[in-house]
């Protein structure tokens, strides 16, 4: 009984070991990225169904991923049946606008050999079509948390033609295939800045609610 009980113990240590060993892995992984990664901007999509606020992140969707990728695959890709192009791991290399902005140029089945290429490993779908979605996730302070989505939603639905401000976007290091959101902008603002922005107008507009009407009271007891 003894035995069996350290076996036991001995199983579970390293099984936390190992995960602890994961944790640290990523963290460091992350950590590289961002010091010495490209930063590049990728435009935001609403998610379908829509419900951006996850408990303590945003779900995101980067535009560039929403085109379908035909015509933009490798051909030994293209060749296979639909079935055995599910899930396949596929290297989107990037190209960057001059205001910044990246956009896929092509997918390809291996890492490019260039080394000053940006890239980003993905996947292809369950559907054997479209690329699933990376880098969705966006965490932020819960005590932000009601405010950033309803402001990330509001900023989703706008319609840029309408005049209103393009797409919410995020910055994004991308360094040798794997990518880090940096920060996310609405209205050209870092998240933080335009939910203060906004809290200020919002009292500007309550204070000039409140000085309306008391000139109306004002008015009526001397009229």
């Amino acid at each position: 009984m003894k035995i069996e009980r350290k076996i036991l113990w001995v199983f579970f240590t390293v099984a936390v070991i190992l995960q602890l060993g994961l944790v640290v892995r990523m963290i460091a992984h992350s950590e590289t990225t961002l010091n010495h990664g490209t930063t590049v901007k990728f435009g935001c999509i609403p998610v379908d169904p829509y419900d951006a606020f996850r408990g303590r992140y945003l779900d995101l969707a980067l535009r560039t991923f929403e085109m379908s990728p035909e015509g933009l695959l490798p051909a030994e890709i293209v060749s296979l049946p639909v079935d055995e192009r599910k899930g396949k791991t596929l290297y989107a290399l990037i190209a960057v606008d001059d205001d910044g902005f990246g956009r896929v140029q092509r997918y390809l089945s291996r890492p490019p050999e260039d080394r000053d290429a940006l890239w980003l490993k993905v996947r292809l779908a369950d559907d054997g079509y479209m690329i699933d979605y990376p880098l969705r996730k966006y965490f932020i302070n819960e005590k932000i948390a009601d405010r950033a989505e309803k402001a990330f939603g509001e900023a989703l639905l706008r319609d840029p033609a309408d005049g209103e401000m393009p797409d919410p976007w995020v910055t994004v290091s991308l360094f040798r295939g794997r990518g880090v959101i940096r920060t996310l902008f609405i209205d050209g603002l870092p998240l933080e800045e335009y939910l203060k922005a906004e809290e200020g107008k919002d009292r500007q507009r309550q204070q000039e609610t409140g000085r309306l009407g008391r000139s109306r009271t004002y008015r009526r007891s001397n009229s």
